[in-house]
């Protein structure tokens, strides 16, 4: 491998460990402001249910397997080292990899006032979850990051997670009421362009991230805004292929 190569290999993951240790710290650091009751009274998990204790022991069990599956990337990485290799458990199934996703990032996001919302199919534990956690976290964070960026964005707005199986294709789309995308990062097709970023100190790497790991996958990746404001990230790729990492 070249040494552009692997470079590329080493940035896709320790974007994902970051992704994975920031969404547990923010975890980590509600349970601690909560035992020392100076938590903020916002809006955070809402699938948790239960009283107070129950609640900080459900976060603490998000954060332990967020840092397990980063343990998993570690591993895989470390044994292949080979940018080709997948970077995403294999040993999840589709509804736990999103609702992992959705799961870390709904305090960063219910911070800002933001509601997760996810719809699965009822089937989706009997489906691998392939880069499902992957496409989704890095999804997220990009809205929730244009909503905190943007002072004009609408309060309590929400972020719409929706996971659809169509004639043997995956679909998974993000919606968000947030600002919208710039017009510099989208292409005449609804792709990607590439290396393109509206953040301030942003890279593009997690969209690009989704684009190569779908286009790897014979999928297809399409990026519009909405009416009257928002932003849509819809992915399809081939369920045998998530079958074929298992």
């Amino acid at each position: 491998m070249q040494a552009g190569q692997q470079m590329a290999a080493s940035a896709r993951v320790v974007h994902e460990l970051s992704n994975l240790l920031d969404g547990s710290l923010r975890n980590v650091e509600l349970v601690i402001s909560n035992l020392q009751s100076t938590a903020p009274q916002e809006a955070v998990d809402p699938p948790l249910q239960g009283s107070a204790d129950d609640r900080e022991v459900e976060r603490l069990l998000v954060a332990n397997q967020a840092m397990r599956q980063m343990a998993s990337l570690l591993r895989r990485w470390m044994h292949s080292h080979s940018d080709g290799a997948p970077l995403y458990d294999t040993q999840q199934h589709l509804d736990q990899a999103v609702l992992l996703a959705a799961r870390l990032l709904r305090p960063a996001a219910a911070k800002l006032g933001v509601e997760i919302s996810v719809s699965l199919p009822d089937f989706a534990g009997q489906l691998p979850a392939g880069p499902a956690y992957t496409i989704v976290s890095n999804a997220l964070r990009n809205s929730i990051q244009a909503i905190a960026d943007t002072p004009k964005s609408k309060p309590h707005s929400r972020i719409d997670v929706t996971v659809k199986i169509d004639a043997g294709f995956i679909e998974l789309c993000i919606q968000d009421e947030g600002p919208g995308l710039d017009a510099a990062i989208i292409d005449e097709q609804g792709e990607l362009c590439f290396g393109q970023t509206t953040k301030p100190h942003g890279h593009g790497i997690g969209l690009a991230m989704i684009r190569e790991i779908v286009h790897g996958m014979g999928g297809a990746l399409h990026l519009s805004n909405r009416s009257p404001r928002g932003a849509r990230l819809v992915v399809r790729y081939p369920l045998n292929q998530t079958r074929e990492q298992q």
